[in-house]
């Protein structure tokens, strides 16, 4: 029997299993988060995942749930505890890859047999290329040298296993299965030939009877076989599989990854019988209504998006058919880009209001100045495009060269059938498809997935057009051959299809690479637009266009996510807004930047006649030091420290200028971490950080009514509003994985419980309760009234007087006539100049009102956030009335 139909999605809390955090403990904070008002539980990954995994992106079996959290038992009390508050489940899963090693049967049985194994049509292998020098093998970049060196210095040994009968290779904690057809070279003359003859012709389907034979015959063997190199290297010839130094990975590797991640394999989802084992559990628990809805990890990487997520609803509803599927997708979307019209989702996790709510907050007349101290700072004068354009073409040259090579051969061998394209050189095929996918200018088109939509046709004709000039080749030929395989033929025919999608598949991971995880990491002008799915050369939002965005998203989109913070956002969402607030105080930022450099110029290191850190690394940690240091009383400045050198280290390397994963630079490292430990320093620097509060006092106050007024546009705008875990108080913190210290839970419960009055929250603003409460308040009425801010009509509403450019509001109408009126501050800190705390002297807003249409002028109500009524509302409401006791307001008018 099924679980009847789930209740309204009011509110998503999205909670980070591992590091502590394991089915009981969510149980246990469960009815905290049903008294704050969230209605669904947002969970991380919980299938079986590789040991030690600190995020469960790396699944490993996702037919099991990971005993780590506590298994099925643990599970069964934390759906229990659910129930109980009348909460629902939200589960990310990730069809897109799996972690590879030990803990993943179906990996182990793909390098126990290769090509041959039941499981090799699960991965994205291409058995035909040369994973250093024999088709059909597996390259395994694995070993911390050379292969030949990592050999004969004895790091590899074969070990014998009997329950169950296994050989296999070790190489420190890593075990890799010897094909059982490859026993024989070793054990002959120690075993009973006629198992060695059953070894020779042994086949998957042959396997668990002989397994189980030999079992007794290997129990006289020693735990390692001491194997002449010669002969060890013999055997590991023979593999389905080939080992090799971990640094050759990016240039030969022969099968389809998680970006450039070799732990993390690509699965071939788009083969039902894949699907239907890898959504085996998940389906059962939809099923027996133990989950309610979905996210979709990184749709963009798979083959077939739009099919998968089609045979995944129709999966759903023969699961549940009383229901209707609650589907959303992680999907980053370009500018003017939307999703598939075909798609059934509701939305998606909410990267797009990410943006739109910062850019409300950016003020556009800071961006001169802040231009100015930028270059001053080093900053690159070509612009962000220009960064962008660069670090595509390194990524592709470097982390992502196996990919383009691969698709390149596949390209190279489709023309040698093709009498006006055969002479074409693998070179200037690879050379043209890098010159494509650098003027790629979004993550992906979908012709590979029943053709192309006219907006991907024309984003990839003119990303062809594109690649043509910045080759300027005398004879464009290759290009008009990409144009051929990809546009004008692409999915209706059959040699071009299986390729035009291997090339959809790369372009995502490129352009993450390059844009998220490089340039956003070069580029410091203003780091708080540095952002997951945003346009750091984009200086603001105009409220009209915010309007006009959030008037379609009501119409089309009314159950995707809303965010403000997730996992993967490069700050904490009140992090952020605070280094927003410095477009407001532009000038003054530069003359705090000046006199900071000097006072810490002394805690340089000289490294060839040049200081360490440089100027751009140096103006990227005084941002991030004003966005994350705390708003208590006495912070803890050395473990403020520690995670700002964390966050540099990371920075640094993602940029990939002066260190980086592959090539640390631990002298340029050791001198940004000592420069950071030292200008947080009491004892060193007194004068530097009295210069600093006394900034804070004026910012911080400007960066948390901003906030506030974000988190009352999330709560508000059309869809469903997400809360990540522990944001609900102040969100300081950096990058993943800062973003993923723990929750004070216990805090927050007594916050909530103790249910201060307004006026003390609002005195006390710095410790983060008065957030907790305008969440509070807002899901009570959206519980109250589920349709009302979910599926209610927009109405943007028009700002007068001398402030007007300094409010944001607008309506949400009800079907059965209710409405909501919401009004924010932004750009707040012209208001707070004459403030002693968070409220804006009524004064300050003069004559500015918002003008009510017919339809709601008259109406009386509730003041949701400030406990009063409202009572026959004004045609023109002033907004030293409406913002007398609170900056913001949410009323709620009855019909």
């Amino acid at each position: 029997m099924t679980k009847p139909a789930p209740r309204p999605a009011i509110a998503t809390y999205r909670l980070q299993f591992r590091g502590g955090m394991d089915f009981e403990r969510a149980a246990g904070i469960v009815p905290y988060l049903a008294r704050l008002g969230v209605s669904h539980l947002y969970a991380s990954p919980i299938f079986k995942a590789r040991a030690g995994s600190t995020h469960g992106y790396d699944v490993a079996d996702p037919t099991r749930l990971d005993p780590a959290l506590g298994g099925e038992a643990g599970f069964a009390g934390l759906v229990a505890a659910l129930e109980g508050e009348g909460m629902g489940l939200l589960l990310d899963i990730v069809p897109n890859h799996v972690g590879v090693g030990a803990d993943n049967p179906w990996w182990q049985d793909l390098l126990r047999w290769g090509e041959d194994s039941p499981k090799a049509r699960f991965f994205d292998v291409d058995w035909r290329a040369l994973a250093g020098g024999t088709p059909g093998r597996l390259l395994l970049p694995q070993l911390g040298g050379p292969y030949g060196k990592v050999l004969a210095g004895g790091g590899l040994k074969v070990g014998v296993q009997t329950n169950p009968a296994t050989l296999d290779l070790a190489y420190y904690d890593n075990r890799f299965p010897l094909d059982p057809r490859t026993w024989p070279l070793i054990l002959e003359g120690r075993i009973d030939a006629a198992l060695l003859d059953r070894l020779r012709t042994a086949t998957p389907e042959t396997w668990p009877d002989l397994e189980a034979d030999l079992a007794g015959a290997l129990e006289g063997l020693p735990e390692t076989l001491d194997l002449p190199q010669d002969g060890l290297h013999a055997l590991l010839e023979a593999q389905p599989w080939r080992l090799a130094w971990w640094r050759s990975g990016n240039a030969m590797l022969n099968w389809r990854r998680f970006f450039d991640i070799t732990e993390l394999a690509g699965l071939r989802i788009e083969d039902e019988a894949v699907f239907d084992e890898a959504h085996r559990l998940v389906l059962d628990l939809y099923g027996k209504g133990e989950v309610d809805g979905l996210r979709i990890d990184h749709v963009d990487g798979l083959a077939e998006p739009g099919t998968y997520l089609k045979r995944l609803a129709a999966a759903m509803r023969g699961a549940r058919p009383d229901v209707e599927p609650w589907i959303l997708v992680e999907k980053i979307l370009g500018e003017d880009e939307d999703l598939p019209t075909d798609w059934p989702v509701a939305g998606t996790t909410g990267y797009e209001t990410v943006n739109l709510l910062l850019g409300l907050f950016v003020a556009p007349e800071g961006e001169a100045a802040l231009d100015r101290l930028y270059q001053e700072m080093g900053g690159d004068p070509e612009g962000f495009p220009a960064i962008v354009k660069a670090a595509k073409r390194e990524i592709l040259d470097k982390a992502l060269a196996a990919e383009i090579r691969r698709l390149a051969v596949r390209l190279v061998v489709l023309a040698a059938d093709d009498r006006s394209a055969r002479d074409l050189p693998l070179d200037a095929v690879e050379d043209a498809l890098k010159a494509l996918v650098v003027a790629f200018p979004v993550y992906r088109t979908y012709g590979g997935d029943g053709g192309f939509s006219p907006e991907d046709r024309a984003r990839l004709r003119g990303a062809l057009q594109q690649a043509e000039a910045d080759l300027a080749l005398p004879d464009p030929f290759v290009v008009r051959f990409l144009e051929d395989v990809f546009l004008e033929r692409g999915a209706g025919d059959a040699a071009t299809r299986p390729l035009l999608k291997a090339f959809e598949q790369l372009t995502g991971p490129a352009m993450a690479k390059s844009l998220e995880d490089t340039a956003f990491y070069r580029w410091h002008r203003l780091v708080a637009l540095n952002e997951v799915g945003g346009e750091p050369d984009r200086f603001g939002v105009a409220p009209e266009a915010a309007h006009a965005f959030l008037k379609e998203r009501a119409e089309r989109w009314p159950e995707a996510l809303v965010a403000t913070a997730t996992h993967d956002t490069k700050r904490g969402e009140d992090t952020r807004l605070r280094i927003a607030a410095l477009s407001e105080v532009a000038d003054d930022w530069a003359n705090e930047v000046a006199a900071w450099r000097e006072l810490n110029e002394p805690h340089k290191t000289a490294h060839d006649g040049a200081p360490w850190p440089d100027a751009p690394t140096e103006y990227l940690l005084y941002q991030m030091l004003v966005g994350a240091y705390p708003l208590d009383a006495s912070p803890d400045l050395g473990d403020l420290a520690d995670r700002l050198v964390a966050y540099l280290e990371k920075a640094c390397r993602e940029a990939k200028l002066r260190t980086g994963w592959l090539a640390p630079n631990p002298a340029y490292e050791e001198a940004v971490a000592a420069f950071a430990r030292a200008v947080l320093d009491p004892a060193g620097s007194a004068a530097f950080l009295g210069r600093l509060r006394a900034f804070l006092d004026r910012l911080a106050p400007v960066g948390a009514l901003n906030g506030l007024a974000q988190t009352v546009l999330k709560l508000t705008v059309p869809g469903v509003p997400d809360v990540y875990q522990g944001t609900e108080f102040w969100d300081q913190s950096t990058v993943d994985p800062d973003n993923r210290r723990p929750v004070d839970w216990d805090a927050r419960e007594r916050a909530l419980a103790a249910d201060a009055p307004l006026d003390d929250l609002l005195a006390s603003w710095r410790d983060g309760r008065l957030k907790q409460r305008l969440i509070h308040r807002v899901l009570d009425l959206r519980a109250r009234h589920p349709r009302l801010l979910t599926h209610g009509r927009y109405l943007p509403l028009e700002a007068t007087g001398a402030e007007a450019g300094r409010v944001f509001a607008f309506a949400r109408l009800g079907e059965d006539g209710t409405a909501a009126l919401v009004a924010v501050p932004r750009r707040a800190g012209a208001l707070l100049a004459e403030a002693d705390g968070l409220l804006p002297p009524p004064q300050r807003w003069g004559d500015t009102a918002i003008r009510l249409p017919d339809d709601l002028a008259g109406r009386a109500g509730s003041d949701v956030l400030a406990d009063g009524a409202a009572t026959g509302l004004p045609s023109r409401l002033p907004l030293d009335r409406l913002f007398a006791r609170l900056p913001f307001a949410v009323l709620l008018l009855t019909p």
